[in-house]
């Protein structure tokens, strides 16, 4: 009698995770499937390019010692090294504050 017990519970057993097993597979595939989504997002901001890049002809821009409200003047050259238009929102006028 104990082993016909046995059989049945180990049967039970066998029926509760082949009715779980299906549910945890399609879990993993949903997390992959959003972690790949998430990823290829990331990695590529317009499908099959690189998007709008800023590129700049130098770094810094060394003025020197100055006086505060002494006007100065530099010059750089920007361009979009990208594959795709790169918007600009420029002021015209830049303002320094003393001790900056």
């Amino acid at each position: 009698m104990a082993e016909r017990e046995r059989r049945r519970q180990q049967q039970e057993q066998k029926e509760k995770l082949f009715k779980v097993i299906p549910f945890g597979i399609i879990a993993i595939l949903v997390l992959v499937g959003v972690g790949l989504i998430v990823y290829g997002n990331m990695a590529s901001p317009i499908a099959g390019g690189i998007g709008p890049r800023l590129e700049v002809d130098r770094d810094q821009i060394d003025l020197g010692t100055r006086k505060f409200d002494q006007p100065v003047r530099a010059t750089f050259k920007v361009k979009n090294a990208g594959d795709n238009t790169l918007n600009l929102s420029v002021p015209k006028l830049v303002t320094a504050v003393e001790g900056c």
